[in-house]
């Protein structure tokens, strides 16, 4: 079982969806974890985070949740990057001035 939960886990499936699909309580995979934790020489949040974050499941929910609209931050850095070129452009332009200035 424990084998089980840790498959589910590294898919990003939280502790209450394993326990629902193993019928178990969420304290059963929460005890599990642990001990698969405690076997490898780890703490059980670092187990845990190592798992959360590098999940392809957990980053589609992190998704879902911030709702992020790739078009639009798309945009967003293209206006950013037209600002920056605009900048140096006018940054230049007063360089350029003061050399002249000094000659």
């Amino acid at each position: 079982m424990m084998k089980g939960f840790m498959d589910c886990h590294k898919k990003g499936m939280t502790i209450s969806e394993i326990a629902n699909i193993f019928g178990v309580s969420s304290v059963t995979v929460y005890k599990y974890l642990e001990e698969i934790a405690k076997q490898n020489g780890v703490q059980r949040e670092d187990l845990l985070q190592v798992v959360k974050t590098s999940s392809s499941h957990y980053l589609k929910k992190e998704a879902e949740t911030f709702n992020v609209d790739v078009g639009k931050v798309l945009a967003e850095i293209d206006d950013v990057k037209a600002g920056i070129s605009r900048a140096i452009s006018e940054i230049d332009v007063i360089i350029m001035k003061c050399e002249e200035s000094e000659q």
